[in-house]
């Protein structure tokens, strides 16, 4: 009983810290100027001598993410073995 009473108190406090951080952070958060992307990030990367850029695409993040998990071998071999229990 002593243990679950501990517990609860612990929670308490917790959400009670969890709503004064969440108080402050607004504040701090408005104080900072909005983020700029650098100009670095924003030119086209130089590709070397001989490489031609006409066959590459531009993809979105969401793209990216798409493509890097559909290879990504261990997600592939996570969807085979899940699908071999199925069977």
């Amino acid at each position: 009983m002593a243990l679950l009473r501990n517990a609860r108190l612990a929670l308490v406090a917790y959400g009670a810290l969890g709503v004064l951080v969440g108080v402050a952070a607004p504040t701090t958060a408005r104080a900072q100027d909005a983020y700029v992307v650098p100009d670095e990030l924003r030119r086209r990367p130089e590709l070397p001598e001989g490489l031609d850029a006409s066959g590459a695409r531009a993809l979105t993040l969401s793209e990216a993410i798409q493509i890097a998990v559909q290879q990504n071998l261990g997600v592939v071999l996570s969807r085979e073995q899940y699908a071999s229990t199925d069977d």
